[in-house]
């Protein structure tokens, strides 16, 4: 009986133990697709392709069966489609899935006898797969500057205010992220501050951006489900943005043939063999390409064929192209590195190489008054009528253009109102103005087409019109009548301030200068009205035009060109004395009691500035007589609080251009830019409490527009105006007493624009977005 319980005991321990695993399964993630997964090692000779081979199990996984286990400690890698895994980095990096390793040359993984039968790796890593994200990204890169980037389209009914907004990488691309990606397929554009991306012409000139077209009204983008989770684009445009280069790119202008152009300065010594050589361009201009770029400023001439360029006498005329300069013995150009990384210049001259043209232009004299020169000859069988018109150029000379010149040679006549010129007597006379002559019955001028393609004469004479005036007279408004001496100063005077001539008072605000006879080289000049002389620099600055010999910094001179005839200028302003007086109209959303204007001009006191009128309709006028002479910056005041437009310039306004988006955001007008309306503390009207109107009294339709926009009222409008986002009137209709009206945009740029609409009822105030 023992025995026998003996023996069912060792059976059944026998059947217990056959039922245990005795196969070790080793399953493997790949982070990519593949096609194939092998093991490798000591057990196969480290051979890439004896090895066992896993089973795909179609989630990413791999599992590899070893029946039965081994007997010994196994020492493997992975290897997926032929690629042997490096897992030394890891290691290195304090994995520990490799651990026979000496964290240079191998690092290899190992499975123990006495280790679990079940074993789980990843390929190439001793970490898990990252897991697949299902997020969008979008990274849109923006060619020039911006302050937001937003996404649109029928997602967000394409409301430009309404879709996400992209986060700033900083490098100039902007990043969106959709989670979870969209479960449709999306159309959508890009708006870059509030301007929204037009990629018609893209599209039209081959592009494929933006498929969702007609090539003519729209031209969407689209991404589709099918897609991948991360896309790039480039806004307003189907190709990226054009790379910034680090080279200084040098284009020199050479007026003659040349066989070499080099650069010399400081960086070479000024030796002029050893500067670099630029690279003709086989039209009459060279390039240099300084690779990279100096990091410090570069003074620097041209040489051409062995001969250095000297500007002394250019600048000592005016010229600004050698601003290092004694006006005497040098004259040195500059780079800075804050300058641009293109620059063009001419050999020898601060001003471009006149054009070589292949036109005739003949300029006519005309000692008369005139109304119509014209040419004949037999090039117009002599008809009075069918030659060509001269252009007046005002100071009793007129000019043809012949374009191009006459293959051949042109004899020719002059016509003034109708009647031919007689240049028969001249000729018999002397003259040689009409060759073709046989002193007693005609006498034709002649062009041979070896003759200059510039000629000049004189309408019925041989010889020029007698000089009618040698002097100049220069008349100035000093915008006042109270002035009691008016001066000139200038080079001519040494800038002595007492030095100069003294105008005639003409008694009514103006005075006139009479220089007889008028300089016979080009003059520089300034006005000095009671001792104080004109300073024109920050005329300059915001684009006048009056003081051309400037640096826009330290000085802002006037010049008087040869031949340019007499001149009227406004004492120590670019723009005329009667330019009107600015009204600036602001509107309040509650109620105040004081309003007035802060600015540079007032040393930003809030307590400075100009004071508003009350109009009693939540409207304040602030009235400056004479208007500013140049751009003023400001703000409004209410009550002694300053206005603070930084949030509203953050979110895309425009009404606040001069703004660091932080610490301040100041309004801008321009000198001629008129009378502006705008709205205290915000960039946009006053869109409640002031419309007495009842809800969706007014409709307007369609918004956004391309064009056309209808208004629609339950009363007749009477009067529309439409304001620009920087408050300023751009369009005006009044008495129409209609209950519909139609607003034509298509004048106006693309943006966003205030509608304030007045009917009988009372008015109501609309935003319209011009695309």
């Amino acid at each position: 009986m023992k025995n026998f319980i003996k023996s069912l005991f060792v059976m059944l321990l026998f059947s217990f133990n056959s039922m245990a695993q005795t196969d070790l399964i080793i399953t493997t993630e790949v982070c990519s697709s593949a096609s194939e997964v092998r093991l490798t090692g000591p057990f196969w000779s480290w051979n890439p392709t004896t090895g066992p081979i896993a089973v795909d199990n179609g989630d990413g996984t791999w599992t590899f069966t070893l029946s039965p286990a081994p007997a010994v400690d196994m020492e493997y890698l992975l290897i997926v489609d032929g690629v042997q895994e490096n897992l030394i980095a890891a290691m290195a990096a304090g994995g520990t899935c490799a651990p026979v390793t000496d964290y240079a040359n191998y690092a290899n993984r190992r499975w123990q006898t006495t280790d679990a039968l079940t074993v789980s790796n990843t390929y190439g890593q001793c970490t898990a797969c990252t897991p697949a994200s299902t997020d969008l990204i979008i990274t849109t890169e923006v060619c020039s500057a911006a302050s937001s980037v937003r996404l649109t389209g029928p997602f967000w009914s394409w409301d430009p205010t309404a879709g996400p907004i992209a986060v700033n990488n900083g490098d100039g691309t902007w990043t969106f992220t959709l989670s979870p990606a969209p479960a449709a397929d999306m159309e959508y554009l890009l708006i870059v501050d509030g301007v929204q991306e037009n990629l018609i012409a893209d599209m039209a000139g081959g592009g494929t951006c933006a498929p969702i077209t007609d090539y003519a009204n729209y031209a969407n983008r689209i991404w589709y489900t099918t897609d991948p989770l991360t896309i790039s684009n480039t806004y307003d445009q189907c190709v990226a943005c054009t790379p910034v280069s680090t080279d200084l790119i040098i284009t020199t202008e050479v007026c003659s043939a040349a066989s070499s152009v080099r650069l010399t300065g400081p960086f070479w010594s000024w030796d002029p063999t050893a500067g670099p050589i630029a690279v003709d361009n086989g039209d009459g201009t060279w390039t240099f390409t300084l690779s990279p770029a100096p990091a410090a400023d570069m003074e620097y001439l041209l040489i051409v064929d062995g001969v250095q360029e000297n500007l002394i006498a250019d600048m000592a005329g005016g010229g600004t192209c050698a601003p290092i300069t004694d006006y005497a013995n040098y004259a040195n150009r500059i780079w800075y590195t804050t300058d641009p990384l293109t620059i063009s210049n001419t050999y020898d001259q601060c001003v471009a190489c006149a054009p070589v043209s292949t036109d005739l232009v003949i300029t006519t004299e005309v000692c008369s008054s005139a109304s119509e020169v014209r040419l004949t000859g037999p090039f117009w069988s002599w008809d009075p009528t069918a030659g060509p018109i001269a252009v007046d150029n005002g100071d009793g000379t007129w000019t043809f253009t012949l374009s191009p010149a006459p293959a051949a040679d042109m004899e020719y006549l002059l016509i003034v109102d109708g009647v031919q010129e007689n240049l028969i007597a001249d000729m018999a006379a002397g003259g040689t103005c009409a060759p073709i002559t046989d002193n007693a019955n005609y006498a034709n001028r002649i062009w041979y087409t070896t003759d200059p393609l510039t000629i000049s004469n004189t309408y019925d004479q041989c010889v020029a019109c007698a000089p009618v005036s040698t002097g100049l007279l220069i008349t100035v408004d000093v915008c006042s009548t109270t002035a009691s001496e008016v001066r000139m100063t200038g080079p001519f005077w040494n800038w002595d301030p007492a030095g100069g001539p003294i105008a005639s008072d003409n008694g009514d605000g103006t005075w006139t200068f009479n220089l007889d006879p008028a300089p016979s080289v080009d003059m520089e000049y300034l006005i000095i009205v009671d001792g104080v002389q004109e300073n024109l620099i920050t005329d300059m600055q915001n684009g006048g035009t009056c003081a051309p010999v400037t640096n826009y910094d330290t000085y802002a001179n006037r010049k008087w060109i040869v031949g340019s005839g007499d001149v009227n200028i406004s004492y120590d302003r670019c723009v005329p004395c009667s330019y009107p007086d600015l009204e600036v109209i602001v509107e309040v959303c509650t109620p105040a009691t004081q309003v007035n204007l802060s600015g540079a001009m007032w040393l930003w006191n809030p307590a400075f500035g100009p004071q508003g009128v009350d109009n009693g309709d939540g409207t304040w006028t602030i009235t400056l007589s004479p208007v500013p002479n140049d751009t003023l910056d400001y703000l409004i005041v209410k009550d002694g609080i300053m206005e603070n437009l930084v949030a509203d310039m953050q979110n895309g306004a425009g009404c606040a251009p001069i703004t660091d988006y932080s610490t301040y955001a100041n309004r801008r007008w321009l000198l001629g830019q008129g009378t502006i309306a705008i709205t205290y503390d915000q960039c946009g009207p006053c869109l409640s409490g002031l419309s007495e109107l009842e809800a969706n009294e007014v409709s307007t339709y369609p918004n956004p527009t391309e064009a056309i926009v209808t208004m629609s009222s339950n009363s007749k409008i009477s009067t529309i105006i439409v304001y620009s986002v920087v408050g300023e009137v751009v369009a005006k209709y009044t008495n129409l007493s209609k209950s519909i009206a139609d607003v034509d945009l298509t004048n106006l740029k693309a943006g966003v624009y205030t509608f304030d609409i007045q009917t009988a009822k009372g008015s109501e105030k609309v935003r319209i977005v011009k695309k």
